[in-house]
């Protein structure tokens, strides 16, 4: 009996441990994330464009990032 509750335990820990891996990836980009082309992008164009440029690129980021919280593109 011991032994039976033994393998349980193991089984049911491995498990449980695979699904919190998992959620820590998903969960664990962050808030405030954004794309290494998409960043550079902005820094580029708000030289040239000006401070307006860069305000509505970093709206648009921000869209994205709360979509990508909400789960609509995981």
């Amino acid at each position: 009996l011991l032994l039976v509750a033994s393998i349980w335990y193991l089984v049911i820990t491995s498990v449980l441990m695979v699904l919190q891996s998992m959620l820590e990836k998903h969960f664990g980009k962050g808030f405030e994330a954004r794309d290494i082309v998409k960043h550079a992008q902005l820094n580029t164009d708000s030289d040239q464009r000006g401070d307006d440029s860069l305000h509505a690129k970093q709206k648009n980021v921000k869209g994205r990032n709360d979509a990508a919280m909400l789960g609509f593109n995981a």
